[in-house]
């Protein structure tokens, strides 16, 4: 009888490894900056963010992908069995930017980046998105386990009009950059409240075409110089709650090849 209970225990207990294996974790990878969790359930299979490689934790500017080796990128962290899993430590990040909406599986997730600012989400096209349902909080460590402390995180999103009256104690901000390809489509965002442009987006592709530069009018005559212009004033309110700007707008220049 004992051995048939034990054959019985060791069965179930393959079933369950095999069935956490099929639909649970299934391993890390690295590519680039980050690592990955690779997570299959049986109406699913995506990444989740868990870290940063050794590379990434000497970057003060990360971008996270939509897609890693053909799967989406769906969460940064996640819980196991109501665990909060996976951080990003680093003593240099500073700017987080998300290529599309990615669900925060919890707020400890970068407790250990004192740097870290901001996050730029560059979901742009659909103006009304789920980047809005962001939670803009994370715990900073300080190195003291005994004195977490709680901050905003602020997360920008794409401006619904060409000038804002941003309140800052709600759940996103407005970005105050945009970036177009042409008349109309819009290639990148940013937010910066120094007066100059602090990181400017890759240089854009266009088949035929080749990129000459970013410039401040659509008829492309004045071509964007940093270390002359200036961003759009950003005011503040007395209470330091609401800011007030006009968006910059950069037009991508091209030359028939």
């Amino acid at each position: 009888m004992k051995k048939i209970l034990i054959i019985l225990m060791v069965s179930c207990s393959l079933l369950m490894l095999e069935g956490c294996l099929l639909y649970g974790e299934r391993g890390e990878i690295t590519v680039g900056d980050l690592v990955y969790k690779h997570i299959k359930t049986n109406s699913d299979e995506y990444y989740c963010v868990v870290g940063l490689s050794e590379e990434g934790k000497q970057k003060s500017v990360i971008t996270i992908p939509n897609i890693v080796n053909e799967l989406k990128v769906k969460k940064i962290g996640f819980l196991r069995s109501k665990t909060p899993v996976g951080c990003i430590s680093s003593n240099n990040l500073e700017i987080i930017y998300i290529e599309k909406y990615l669900e925060f599986a919890h707020t400890y997730f970068f407790k250990d980046c004192p740097k870290l600012k901001k996050i730029i989400c560059l979901e742009f096209e659909d103006k009304v998105n789920e980047c809005y349902d962001y939670n803009p909080q994370y715990i900073i460590n300080n190195h003291n386990k005994n004195n977490e402390e709680r901050k905003r995180l602020p997360v920008y999103v794409f401006p619904s009009k060409d000038y804002i009256e941003d309140e800052q104690n709600i759940l996103y901000s407005y970005a105050n950059i945009i970036y177009y390809i042409d008349i109309e489509t819009v290639y990148y965002i940013d937010f910066t409240d120094n007066g100059k442009i602090e990181n400017f987006p890759k240089n854009p592709i266009r088949e035929g075409y080749k990129f000459i530069g970013w410039y401040k009018e659509i008829e492309c005559v004045n071509k964007w110089n940093n270390e002359i212009d200036n961003l759009n004033e950003i005011t503040y309110s007395n209470d330091k709650k609401t800011l007030k700007f006009y968006i910059n707008k950069l037009y991508a220049k091209w030359e028939n090849i």
